[in-house]
């Protein structure tokens, strides 16, 4: 293969999610040019023992950097950008300064301030990327079969109940409320707040998290997210309709379906297929290279959904700590 069609991409943030990216690129049979950025050593090693281990390097060319500036570049393929929330504008402004860019694939919490969205947001304008953010439980096959068994009935009212125990309500939030935009097509705007005082702090140093509940509402569309303090993390997902209503608990692979059929509710058991993002990366990146388009969150409609969510954390963080912040540091 000419050398010059050969797709180079950029994974920024090698750490343990980076690292499954670049597993999954490892499966992708199209040659690559990949380039691993990150300032950590350890980081980096274990992102080239994980391609290995996959054996990566038997087709595709994959070089560590510690620095953006130390590659020799005009343009690149891909950028996936899976830094913490904290830096991850000036990245996305420092890459496309730097290279032209014809897709972007960011990792969420996307933004810690609202003024970063707009700006990410002119910016991705004027460049001219096509973006999208990795909340990828809208293409796991189980909830792609869900939203499936949804478009035989007519639904025109809904509810998803989050519950479980200290799971990262802050940081993983916004992935159910994804969902809920997958299953529904409705963005919740309007948001209460019934968390627990104060906050805690994340496994994430700098970084914190919360305990308690929110409640978003659109109309007859109703989002419950509940995050409990307890010591064993769990979580699982009720998703209502009048007429079908599915439990999912992804951590031992169950879905339980009601359907309600002549007056009575009709109970059937399925699997939950828990997919990785060491398979699913790959399937992204060939759909972008191959028809200009993927399933993951356009970027617009993921800040539409970003920003009430960032609003009532804020809020709340603000409100314990007598302050008036612009920065919710959640990642």
């Amino acid at each position: 293969m000419d050398n010059n069609l050969i797709r180079k991409i950029a994974i920024i943030g090698v750490g343990q999610l980076g690292s499954r990216h670049l597993q999954a690129l490892a499966l992708i049979k199209e040659r690559m040019k990949i380039y691993m950025i990150d300032p950590y050593e350890k980081s980096l090693k274990v992102s080239k023992e994980r391609f290995q281990e996959v054996n990566g390097d038997d087709v595709h060319t994959c070089e560590y950097h510690r620095s953006i500036d130390t590659i020799k570049e005009d343009s690149l393929d891909l950028i996936i950008v899976a830094t913490n929330a904290g830096i991850r504008s000036r990245i996305i402004q420092q890459v496309l300064e730097n290279w032209r860019v014809e897709y972007l694939i960011l990792e969420k919490f996307l933004f810690q301030t609202e003024k970063e969205y707009s700006d990410i947001s002119s910016l991705i304008e004027e460049k001219q990327v096509k973006v999208f953010v990795n909340c990828p439980r809208r293409i796991f096959n189980s909830y792609i079969k869900i939203k499936d068994t949804l478009r035989k009935y007519h639904i025109d009212s809904a509810q998803m109940e989050i519950v479980g125990s200290e799971w990262g309500l802050g940081c993983n939030g916004i992935h159910f409320i994804d969902l809920f935009h997958f299953l529904t097509g409705i963005i919740i705007e309007d948001w209460t707040n019934l968390l627990d005082e104060g906050h805690i702090e994340s496994k994430r140093q700098g970084n914190v998290e919360f305990t308690g509940r929110i409640i978003g509402l659109n109309g007859k569309y109703l989002v419950s997210i509940t995050s409990l303090s307890e010591i064993a993390p769990n979580v699982s997902v009720r998703f209502s309709t009048p007429s079908i209503r599915f439990i999912i608990n992804e951590a031992i692979g169950k879905i339980w379906i009601e359907r309600l059929e002549n007056g009575s509710w009709i109970l059937d058991e399925d699997v939950f297929e828990m997919q990785y993002q060491s398979s699913l990366t790959n399937v992204v990146v060939s759909d972008l290279f191959n028809t200009n388009n993927c399933k993951l969150t356009p970027f617009k409609e993921s800040v539409s959904m970003h920003i009430p969510f960032l609003k009532v954390l804020l809020s709340h963080y603000n409100s314990n700590k007598d302050q008036n912040s612009e920065i919710c540091p959640i990642t």
